[in-house]
């Protein structure tokens, strides 16, 4: 049964090795652990396991967007442009037209069903994307980008891309300063 699960966290308080095949067990029966460290069989001292569980194994494979595609955003009005960055980044640096910022920090409850249509649109002066619309996510690198993008993903929303030129790219190849 374990083989179909993915072990998120595992956590055995240990002070010895433990056998991988024996901490599994001892998972799986949801038993307590009994080594000593005086003895070289390792018996007597409690270690307790603990562990949750998923289904799916890897992060989900996210679709990546190139320049051309965000320097076409204007005439695609359907397409929403979120710039994970810190609100005191893009003022220094400046955002992509169209784009909406949303930090990183916010993304999940943002997008979640704890967000309403109303607190979205009122905290990010847009409307809250159903799960069908197509969202690109951007940053500064292409890194936060790709974690907002995953977890949306995780959310249920089907049409999500990463512009991992983001905004480096961007300001790259329309003479704008990066940092």
């Amino acid at each position: 049964m374990l083989s179909i699960f993915n072990i998120q966290r595992l956590r055995c308080i240990t002070k010895v090795n433990i056998p991988r095949a024996q901490c599994l067990a001892a998972i799986h029966q949801q038993k307590e652990i009994h080594f000593d460290r005086a003895s070289k069989l390792h018996k007597p001292t409690v270690f307790r396991t603990e562990m949750s569980m998923s289904y799916s194994t890897t992060p989900p494979i996210v679709p990546v967007a190139y320049y051309e595609e965000i320097k076409d955003l204007p005439n695609h009005r359907e397409r929403l442009l979120v710039d994970v960055r810190e609100p005191s980044e893009i003022q220094k640096t400046g955002r992509i037209p169209t784009s909406i910022n949303v930090p990183l920090d916010s993304v999940q409850k943002a997008f979640s069903n704890e967000t309403s249509a109303e607190e979205f649109a009122k905290s990010f002066n847009h409307s809250k994307p159903n799960i069908k619309d197509q969202i690109i996510f951007s940053c500064l690198s292409g890194k936060r980008s790709q974690m907002a993008a995953e977890t949306v993903m995780t959310l249920g929303y089907k049409q999500i891309k990463n512009y991992k030129g983001s905004w480096t790219e961007w300001a790259e190849k329309n003479g704008l300063p990066v940092k």
